[in-house]
């Protein structure tokens, strides 16, 4: 066979193609490095132009509260807003810490150290102010800079990290204005601090306390069962935080004026704070120790006469979740780390019962953590027989959140296809045996009267539908059409509180009967029936949210044998349960 070989017209084509793709390829990554120049960071010395091209980086400039991490003969390497860089600098002295750089043709030129801090608990925080145990009120510096300095790794952090309650914390102060703030080591906290809630409402307009014993309010001791004004207290003696303690170990009370208790007994203590500077409202926080805080949360969330190893299963998820909202920055400027409703946990709405007690005890300290960290301890009562995800509140999916089935049959949340009308309607008329089949809420039907509703800018409403639903059957968008337009409802607190006003009657499974109910129950459910007049009949399941761990179904397979971890470990996927660290 003629062995082939190329012309010479050939050979430079095949050059030619090389050469084109080569300058393609160069062109590609120009446009991509000075695409992602216009969305990158750049260091905060140079200045640039609006599509990120460098102008004047020989300025001079100063960049405030860096946290200086290392020091060599040659380079200082600095956290500053978050970010890690290295300058040359020329120093022999160890500089390490807050410090003000300053910086000039791209070098560091001068190191002014901070070394000026108070130390002491953290009592309270909003943006512009740090309340600090001993110090009181101090403005912070706009954007504060926050560090963490533990097991020798330095890194950036925010104030939401912090902990009120906290004491392991350096406050750096210039100019009677916090600066920095480095949390030196890992955070230990074992008391939790609970803002008694008045109601709905975070704070008072009038608050009487009492005890049951001797108590004093800071230094001034009041005999057992007298009501005091403490709101007064703090005017009168122009305090803007006070601190209430027992003698040997007694309880407080909130009361009427006329001393009569209205409350339930706390342990701990009890910090009173002004909320405004006219002292016009008072906040009122309940410190106590975690297990204890758990013991008082275990009745108040769970029925005493569920089977132990349930009990068990909630102190722990109780505990999980105290632990997880430590550092949650919702009631930060109250001084609180969290509130006694069901917004976080409901806490002390019937004291404490032996029995809880013992399940507390009986796993003292033990928390789920997922790759090591604590998850956030979602439970609710009662599923329909499949349970849901993180899609029903629109947010990011958590890997120990999963879809699951508690029904006896084994059938699985895709077998069920629930995403479909029929499959939903047959299932929830079927009532089909389940871990929840238990609880009165399993199924139910909600009476509504709808006539009367209006939108201010859309007018009365015309109709409802169900515009989606999840591979559960809870229902991830619900359209409410108006005269003047339509609005959509997306989140499952959203739409179970639509109905809450309008609801006539709720009937259980149990055959009793609701009325005033604060919520629908949930939000998987068909309409069953609706009239000309818009009165609807709702067919649904369960009662909350539905994830995490299903309480009535934790009870029913607490009953059938189950072990507590047994349990813990079918509800939430991918942990572990260790003892808080």
């Amino acid at each position: 066979m003629k062995k082939f070989t190329p012309s010479k017209q050939m050979k430079w084509l095949f050059i030619g193609v090389l050469v084109l793709i080569g300058v393609c390829v160069l062109l590609t990554i120009l446009i991509i490095r000075h695409a992602t120049s216009k969305n990158t960071l750049r260091e905060p010395w140079l200045e640039s132009t609006e599509d990120g091209e460098a102008v004047n980086p020989n300025r001079e400039i100063t960049l405030e509260n860096v946290y200086i991490t290392a020091v060599d003969e040659h380079t200082i390497t600095f956290l500053y807003q978050g970010n890690r860089y290295t300058l040359p600098c020329k120093t022999d002295s160890d500089v390490t810490g807050i410090a003000n750089i300053l910086i000039k043709n791209q070098k560091i030129q001068k190191i002014t150290l901070k070394n000026d801090y108070i130390s002491g608990m953290l009592i309270s925080y909003t943006e512009d102010q740090v309340e600090v145990e001993g110090y009181g009120v101090i403005s912070c510096e706009p954007n504060v800079n926050v560090y963490e300095d533990y097991e020798d790794e330095i890194r950036a952090i925010s104030m939401n990290n912090l902990v009120v309650g906290a004491s392991n914390l350096k406050y750096y102060v210039a100019d009677d204005c916090i600066c920095a703030v480095v949390q030196s080591e890992k955070t230990q906290v074992y008391d939790i601090r609970v803002l008694i809630k008045n109601g709905i409402q975070p704070t008072y307009s009038s608050l009487y306390l009492t005890a049951d014993t001797t108590f004093w309010i800071e230094d001034t001791a009041f005999s057992a069962h007298e009501p005091v004004n403490v709101k007064q207290y703090l005017v009168d003696n122009q305090k803007a935080l006070i601190k209430i303690t027992c003698e040997n170990g007694g309880r407080l009370y909130i009361t009427d004026e006329n001393g009569n208790i209205t409350s339930s007994g706390y342990e701990g203590l009890f910090y009173v704070r002004a909320y405004d500077t006219e002292k016009t409202r008072v906040a009122l926080i309940n410190e106590i120790e975690i297990e204890d805080y758990v013991r008082y949360v275990l009745p108040s969330e769970m029925p005493d006469s569920f089977s132990y190893e349930a009990l068990k299963t909630q102190a722990v998820c109780a505990r999980t979740f105290a632990y997880s909202q430590m550092t949650d920055p919702t009631y930060a400027a109250y001084g609180a780390n969290l509130d006694d409703t069901t917004s976080f946990q409901v806490y002390n709405e019937i004291g404490t019962k032996e029995i809880t007690d013992r399940a507390v005890a009986d796993t003292t300290g033990e928390v789920i953590t997922c790759d090591g960290e604590l998850i956030t301890c979602y439970y609710y009562s009662t599923n329909p027989g499949v349970s849901e995800d993180m899609e029903v509140w629109e947010k990011e999916q958590l890997p120990y959140i999963h879809k699951y089935s508690t029904l006896l049959s084994g059938k699985t949340v895709e077998e069920l296809g629930l995403e479909q009308e029929e499959n939903l309607v047959a299932f929830l008329n079927g009532a089909e045996e389940a871990y929840d089949s238990c609880s009165p809420f399993y199924r139910w039907t909600a009476q509504l009267d709808l006539s009367n509703v209006c939108d201010e800018k859309l007018g009365k409403l015309k109709y409802m539908l169900i515009s989606k639903r999840s591979t559960s059957g809870y229902i991830l968008r619900l359209t409410l059409v108006y005269e003047g337009g339509t609005k959509m409802l997306s989140d499952e607190n959203d739409i179970r509180a639509f109905f809450a006003p309008y609801m006539t009657s709720l009937q259980l499974s149990n055959g009793t009967e609701r009325t005033n109910f604060p919520l629908l129950p949930s939000d998987c459910f068909y309409i069953a029936s609706v009239t000309e007049d818009l009165h609807y009949v709702l067919k649904g399941g369960g009662y909350g949210h539905a994830i995490g761990m299903s309480q009535y179904g934790a009870n029913a397979m607490g009953q059938a044998g189950y072990t507590y971890e047994d349990i813990i470990h079918f509800f939430y996927t991918n942990v572990e349960i260790t003892l808080y660290k």
